[in-house]
């Protein structure tokens, strides 16, 4: 942390010290989490955070006063990008809190500065999504690209729209002949369907589902998160937040593991129950087995009462062609319920920085978020 000192922890007001993560610190962590978000984050979401995956308690940056009270937190978890078939080192910015008391005079954005000089030390590239409250001070900062995240969704309860847009509790009628409208739709675009190519299994772990060191790639997708059992396994099964359905999809005839999969998650959301398709991967990623893979899952989701599905997807590729076929549609920042943006900056000199910050050369989904 000496380097990071220089320069920086010089402009933070009197009193305050930046300081790196300290064994015993996840509990002043959490008290700080409540004070900032209002919610609880639990012990044991804690340590799956930071403490399995390798390297993220080192990407801890932290800011103290004079009493030595925890009052600034910013942190980074490390990935493995894939950049046109090279890894690469790159990090997903997380958990940016400034204590409510001391917002707003400048402190987040020195904290900003500090995370970057961290994570350029090691880092190819960091990806965040950041909450419609910092966002602003993120913009501020100027990241390489700051924009709002392609969030499709498919809509399965007429009556969820309505209420969205202010009907309280629309005529039963009305949502009834909507959904029958819709229904028939979404069958329609679905034609062929089923097909003899593939099978699908509906798993509840990626452990003793997929080979122990399988690694699913992303051919003909320029830029990504690397897609392994290491990492899978830490994602969702290891995850105690959430609980996921893990859709795999398997060609006829192929013996060397699936050839895709689906994460799915269903849950309540400001009074609505909402499906995530939270990461989606077909190998090679063709139309037909993403559109297979999709349907699987709008399947099931569907059978849990959701009223809407929705999926992260950065990219023109198979999969967000899959998605509109399905009559899936990207809803802007300022239709939604809560603002979702995406920032980017690039460490790494040797990286063309104009195609790293178009995000049509990326596959983004929920899945390289903290989110779901």
């Amino acid at each position: 942390m000496c380097g990071q000192r220089e320069g920086i922890a010089d402009r933070f007001p009197e009193g305050i010290e930046l300081t790196g993560y300290r064994e015993g610190d996840e509990e002043d962590i959490l008290d700080l989490f409540k004070k900032a978000f209002g919610r609880e984050l639990s012990l044991e979401t804690w340590r799956w955070k930071y403490a399995s995956l390798a390297g993220a308690r080192e990407n801890i940056v932290l800011l103290r006063d004079r009493e030595g009270d925890l009052c600034g937190h910013y942190a980074a978890l490390p990935f493995t990008l894939v950049y046109g078939g090279k890894e690469l080192p790159a990090a997903l910015r997380v958990d940016f809190m400034i204590r409510p008391d001391l917002q707003r005079k400048g402190l987040g954005g020195l904290l900003i500065e500090a995370c970057r000089k961290k994570l350029a030390e090691w880092c190819a590239l960091h990806v965040a999504f950041p909450s419609p409250s910092s966002t602003p001070v993120t913009r501020k900062k100027q990241p390489h690209i700051l924009d709002e995240a392609p969030i499709y969704w498919r809509l399965t309860d007429a009556g969820a729209a309505l209420r969205a847009a202010g009907w309280g509790s629309p005529p039963s009628r009305v949502v009834a002949a909507t959904n029958v409208v819709l229904r028939s739709m979404y069958r329609l675009l679905s034609f062929p369907w089923f097909s003899r190519r593939f099978s699908i299994q509906v798993r509840e772990r990626f452990a003793g589902s997929i080979p122990g060191d399988a690694e699913f790639r992303r051919p003909g997708c320029g830029i990504y998160f690397k897609r392994d059992a290491r990492f899978l396994h830490w994602r969702f099964d290891q995850n105690p937040q959430r609980e996921y359905a893990i859709v795999l999809l398997e060609p006829r005839g192929r013996d060397t593991g699936p050839g895709g999969y689906a994460v799915l998650a269903a849950m309540e959301y400001q009074g609505f129950r909402l499906g995530f398709i939270v990461d989606l991967l077909v190998d090679p990623p063709d139309i037909p087995a993403a559109r297979r893979l999709l349907n699987a899952a709008l399947e099931r989701l569907e059978a849990q009462g959701v009223e809407a599905v929705t999926c992260l997807m950065t990219g023109r590729n198979a999969y967000t062609r899959a998605l509109r076929s399905l009559g899936f549609v990207k809803v802007p920042n300022r239709f939604l319920p809560r603002a979702l943006n995406v920032t980017l900056h690039v460490y790494d000199p040797g990286l063309d920085r104009d195609h790293a910050c178009n995000l049509d050369n990326w596959v983004l989904t929920w899945a390289d978020t903290d989110l779901v």
